[in-house]
């Protein structure tokens, strides 16, 4: 006769022999139903992180470097007012001064840049130094809009998404 001990080991022992074999075919069953292994979402990656940043400062760099440019050489406590009335033939030899005193007069004064790459230097700067103005309706703006409109078989290009969507598209926390 068997008592209850023997019952319980027996039971327990023949337990262990199923779910042993059952194992591997579990698992198999399990693989083949799992989700594939996505991919991550680029802007989560470290390397879009780190490029973003890197832009982030450049185009920080560039906004403060104009900044104590326009200090020195305006010195005037009114700048919102003017720069939000000025030409855009203005704001073009403003840049120009700017690029001149960054870079160096050897830079616009180079026969071998185009007078088309030099404007699109230009714009450039703009866009980076004024990227947060681009919705106020800044006369400089509009004006270079049409311009631009205007010229319609030139390479020149004026977009500020192209910056906006870099500085401040996926922002939230990831």
């Amino acid at each position: 006769m068997v008592t209850r001990r023997q019952a319980k080991t027996q039971h327990k022992a023949s337990l262990l022999k199923v779910s042993a074999a059952s194992k591997p075919a579990f698992k198999a069953a399990k693989k083949s139903h799992a989700k594939p292994p996505q991919r991550e979402r680029y802007y989560k990656q470290f390397d879009f992180f780190f490029t973003r940043t890197c832009f982030r400062y450049m185009n920080e760099y560039y906004k403060d470097r104009y900044a104590k440019f326009e200090r020195t050489d305006k010195k005037s406590s009114n700048h919102a007012k003017i720069l939000s009335s000025m030409s855009k033939d203005e704001m073009d030899k403003t840049l120009r001064q700017f690029i001149t005193h960054l870079f160096g007069p050897e830079l616009l004064a180079s026969k071998a840049i185009s007078a088309d790459q030099k404007q699109q230097l230009v714009q450039s700067m703009m866009i980076f130094v004024f990227v947060h103005r681009h919705s106020k309706g800044d006369k400089f703006i509009v004006e270079t809009q049409k311009a631009l409109e205007a010229k319609k078989s030139s390479d020149l290009h004026f977009d500020f998404s192209i910056v906006r969507n870099v500085m401040y598209m996926y922002s939230k926390k990831a």
